[in-house]
């Protein structure tokens, strides 16, 4: 009995064997060859000064650099290149809000003939139109070491070069294309028919044999993508925001989860003569849904009320989680599916 009941455990262990190892050679053996099964378009994108992610396209035939930024609700091209576009502009009374709260600029709307994304064209797409976002311009060097209001300022463009872009691919396209960006290994796949909840489950699935772990996004009334967190064990909500170059929390919430501020040599230059500074600290845990990352660097600033949305108790966050903590953290965002993935920057993909 004791040889049947070994053979039998035996078996059950070689079965379970043989199991694992089809279930591993039937997934794809990467990010890359899972959306060419399912039909995606695969369209490589750069990495500019600050981290920002950028693809190269077409506007109205002629081409362009667009940042890939989810927080913006719809696709902006900036002012100074609308001619080159040939774009026919009306006017609009919305005034253009940012990090820092609402601006003097004023949006104007127009329409693209075409837009290019891989191997899609895009027709008639609404856009708006605007003078180039602060956040995109990186910020100013200031040169003294005392950080006091009379310091000399530098332009970090002095010192690297920063690609010129010609504008931001917004939310709108992001969704209308099913859009999934692995931040990490920078790509953008993209889908004529959207994003469908087969595929969904099936990157879940795939992602989640890798180490992966899925984080559900909602979105807020005025189209933000967020996720709850935790700031050193402070329950909170976070911005998905590709568009910001730092995980930007306001300096408020900072205080309240005990993330102290220190002085940074960088300052943006929001014109009229104001000069915005940001502090640098550390949350020792910030938690992204069930993903925790330890000792990552956040940035403190004056974020606007705009944002922060302090007296809306169900959209109340604490500031953006920016594209720096999303690429040192691979992470895989579905945005036709509403869905951040994450892992661990030491665990192999």
């Amino acid at each position: 009995m004791l040889r049947i009941r070994t053979s039998l455990l035996a078996a059950a262990v070689l079965l379970s064997l043989d199991c694992t190892h089809a279930n591993a050679q039937a997934m794809p053996s990467s990010l890359a060859a899972f959306y060419a099964s399912q039909g995606f378009d695969q369209t490589k994108v750069q990495r500019r000064f600050g981290n920002h992610l950028y693809l190269r396209t077409w506007i109205n035939g002629k081409s362009a650099n667009l940042v890939i930024d989810n927080s913006a609700p719809t696709t902006v091209i900036h002012r100074e290149c609308a001619d080159t576009y040939g774009l026919s502009l009306s006017a609009t009374n919305q005034r253009v809000t940012n990090v820092w709260g609402v601006t003097p600029d004023v949006y104007s709307a127009s329409k693209l003939r075409s837009l290019q994304i891989g191997r899609q064209m895009l027709t008639d797409i609404p856009v708006l139109v605007a003078s180039e976002a602060a956040w995109l311009t990186p910020p100013d060097f200031l040169i003294v070491p005392k950080l006091i209001p009379r310091s000399k300022t530098r332009k970090i463009s002095r010192y690297y070069h920063v690609e010129a872009v010609n504008g931001l691919l917004g939310a709108d396209i992001l969704k209308k294309t099913g859009a999934v960006i692995d931040c990490g290994h920078q790509m953008l796949y993209t889908n004529s028919q959207g994003g469908n909840s087969a595929t969904s489950e099936k990157l879940a699935a795939f992602l989640a044999y890798r180490g992966f772990t899925r984080i559900p996004m909602q979105q807020t009334r005025d189209h933000q993508f967020e996720v709850q967190a935790a700031i050193n064990g402070h329950p909170t909500r976070l911005l998905v925001d590709t568009g910001a170059c730092f995980t930007f929390l306001g300096r408020e919430a900072g205080a309240t989860a005990h993330v102290f501020a220190a002085p940074l040599r960088l300052a943006y230059d929001l014109g009229y003569g104001h000069m915005e500074q940001i502090n640098g600290g550390s949350a020792k845990d910030l938690s992204i849904g069930d993903f925790i990352v330890h000792y990552t660097d956040v940035t403190l600033a004056n974020v606007s009320n705009q944002v922060l949305r302090p007296n809306i108790p169900e959209e109340a966050n604490s500031g953006l989680l920016g594209i720096e903590v999303l690429s040192m953290n691979y992470a895989v965002i579905d945005f036709g599916n509403m869905t951040l993935y994450m892992r661990r920057p030491d665990r192999r993909f």
